[in-house]
């Protein structure tokens, strides 16, 4: 062991830890110290530093405060109350639809009773009054100045999903509107007759199918006339109808020139072909071949 690991040693126990440290670290940066030394040193230098460490001071204890005094706590104050705020109930969707001879109203309402609503109504007007909940609250739609004069009392009917409200109109047609115009009051209630001509259409003009592009297709004609055949089926008429008029001797003549020339001779006198076999003409350019069976 050398002498500078006695020498710190010594200084390490006699807890000179500061001067311990300094000779080690004199001993570690000395070229010349050996390696069993240089470890030795190592070691003492990590003691030194472990008891150098600086102590935390420990504060002292706070001494107890004294007891507040008791106090009586109010009673706490209650929150003024929210002010109610009401959501007013969605109106029920609603659709009209009408034919010559009626105007139907639908409200799409559900599970509505015959004391839930209430229909009222003249010849020219409509009012409907429906409850939409327990609380009270309540639906309402009015005409005051139908198109058209109407059958009283409406045609009411209630279902699970809708209620269901059907006018039945005096004058069979198509109301160009549900409501009759400012203009147009007068005119609707003393002459009912003479708006239902002038709206009803009576012509074939004003009954055109409204996708029709213009077109008036009352006018359109079929073509009756058959189609006339063509090639082939056109020759195959014509043999079918001399044929068909023909007499007996012209058949037999027509049969027999056919079958004996293979189909290439059509002949209708008899007298010419009934005493001598037909022989077989091929077509000009071609030439005619015997079948070899």
């Amino acid at each position: 062991m050398s002498e500078i690991v006695v020498n710190a040693k010594q200084l390490f126990a006699a807890a000179n830890y500061a001067q311990c440290k300094s000779v080690v670290e004199a001993g570690i940066a000395d070229a010349s110290t050996d390696a069993a030394s240089l470890k030795d040193l190592k070691l003492l230098l990590r003691k030194c530093n472990t008891h150098m460490l600086p102590v935390m001071p420990v504060a002292p204890e706070p001494e107890p405060a004294a007891p507040a005094p008791v106090v009586a706590a109010a009673a706490p104050v209650p929150p003024p109350p929210l002010p109610t705020v009401t959501t007013p109930a969605a109106p029920p969707r609603f659709e009209w639809f009408q034919t010559p001879t009626s105007a139907t109203f639908t409200f799409y309402i559900k599970n509505r009773t015959e004391a839930d609503v209430v229909v009222n109504g003249t010849d020219r007007s409509l009012d409907v009054t429906i409850r939409l909940d327990v609380d009270g609250k309540e639906y309402q739609y009015s005409l005051e100045r139908l198109f058209a004069p109407v059958q009283t009392p409406p045609v009411v009917s209630i279902r699970s999903m809708k209620v269901e409200i059907v006018l039945t109109k005096v004058t069979p047609y198509h109301w160009p509107a549900l409501e009759v115009k400012d203009d147009d009051i007068v005119r609707t209630i003393e002459q009912p007759s003479a708006i239902a001509a002038a709206t009803a259409p009576g012509t074939s003009k004003e009954l055109a199918y409204p996708n029709s592009k213009g077109k008036n297709w009352s006018t359109f004609k079929m073509d009756e006339e058959e189609e006339k055949p063509e090639g082939d089926a056109a020759l195959n008429a014509l043999f079918k109808q001399i044929y068909g008029n023909g007499s007996d001797e012209q058949r037999k003549a027509m049969i027999k020139s056919f079958t004996e020339s293979n189909g290439t001779v059509l002949s209708t006198n008899w007298d010419e072909v009934g005493s001598k076999k037909v022989v077989g003409e091929a077509p000009k350019g071609m030439e005619a071949k015997k079948y070899a069976p």
